[in-house]
C-alpha cells in the first residue's frame, strides 16, 4: 500500500495471522540511504488502527574481496556479495541487498534493515574460505546491525581449495539408482539456516555418479540418499531432523575429496 502525504496508510483484506509491516522507498529493492521501518502485528478478525512504524536510516556494510594465495586471474565481475535476511518469509521487496563488486574488488551493501547473513557467490573453481572483520569470523554468523550502523573493513577471502564428496547411490540389490537426491547437512542444528553453505544436494548423472564440491571442512556432517525430495525440504529443519537416524556420518578435512557408495534410504 502507498503511504499518504501525511504518513498514513491502509491495508485491507488481511487474513488472520501474524504479519510484518515493512516500509521502504517505492520502486527500489531495499532502498539505499532512505529511512526504512518495520512493525509486527497480529490480525485476529477485527480492524487494527493507530499502528505506528518508526523510520530509521538503514545500515551499510563495506569491504573488499581477497584470495588466500594472492592468485591472479580472478575478475571482479565474476564475484557477487550480498546480504540475505535470516527469515526467508520476509517481504521480497527488501531481500538480497548487493550484488556485483567494484573493479578494485571493494563492495558496499546498503539498505540493510534486519538481521541476516553475508553471502558470497564466487565463479566456478573458487570457494568462500572466510568472512573476517577485526579478527572476528563472520562467515556463518548472523549480523544484527543497529539502524544507521556503518560496518567497514570486512574482508571476504576466496580460495581454490575446497572439500567435497562424490560417489554413487545403490539400491538393496547393488544396482545404481539414477532417480535419487543426495543430501549433505551438518549435525549442528544452528547451521540449519536459510541458504546455509553447509547444506548441499546433488543428483546422480547418467552414469550413476554424484558430486558435491565446495563444502566447508568439518567433522559433523551427515549424508543420505533418498527419493521424492520436494523443493525446500533440504533446508527445512523439521525434515533434516527426521533424516538424522537414517543418515550416514561424514567428516571432511580441508581440501579433502571423499568417495562414498550410498545405499538408497527406504
Amino acid at each position: 500500500a502507498a503511504v499518504n502525504a501525511d504518513g498514513t496508510f491502509e491495508l485491507r483484506g488481511l487474513a488472520p495471522g501474524r504479519y510484518t509491516l515493512a516500509v521502504g522507498a517505492r520502486g527500489r529493492r531495499g532502498g539505499g540511504d532512505e529511512p526504512t521501518g518495520r512493525a509486527s502485528i497480529t490480525v485476529s478478525g477485527v480492524d487494527l488502527s493507530g499502528i505506528t512504524i518508526g523510520l530509521a536510516p538503514p545500515a551499510v556494510v563495506r569491504g573488499v574481496v581477497v584470495t588466500d594465495s594472492g592468485a591472479v586471474g580472478l575478475r571482479s565481475s565474476q564475484v557477487r556479495v550480498s546480504f540475505t535476511p535470516s527469515q526467508p518469509a520476509g517481504a521480497d521487496t527488501f531481500r538480497n541487498r548487493g550484488g556485483g563488486i567494484n573493479g578494485d574488488f571493494t563492495f558496499e551493501l546498503a539498505g540493510i534493515t534486519e538481521p541476516g547473513y553475508l553471502r558470497v557467490t564466487p565463479p566456478p573453481g573458487w570457494f568462500l574460505k572466510a568472512i573476517l572483520r577485526d579478527g572476528q569470523n563472520l562467515t556463518d554468523e548472523p549480523l544484527a546491525l543497529e539502524p544507521g550502523a556503518q560496518m567497514n573493513g570486512v574482508r571476504v577471502v576466496l580460495t581454490q581449495t575446497a572439500s567435497g564428496v562424490s560417489g554413487s547411490v545403490r539400491d538393496d540389490r547393488g544396482a545404481a539408482v539414477l532417480d535419487a537426491t543426495v543430501v549433505v547437512f551438518p549435525d549442528d542444528e544452528n547451521q540449519w539456516v536459510y541458504q546455509s553453505r553447509f547444506i548441499r544436494t546433488a543428483r546422480p548423472d547418467t552414469s550413476g555418479r554424484f558430486e558435491i564440491t565446495g563444502l566447508p571442512a568439518g567433522d559433523d556432517y551427515r549424508v543420505v540418499a533418498l527419493q521424492g525430495l520436494e523443493d525446500g525440504q533440504a533446508t527445512d529443519p523439521v525434515f533434516l531432523a527426521s533424516l538424522r537416524e537414517q543418515s550416514q556420518r561424514l567428516s571432511l578435512a580441508e581440501g579433502e575429496a571423499k568417495s562414498l557408495d550410498l545405499k538408497l534410504r527406504q
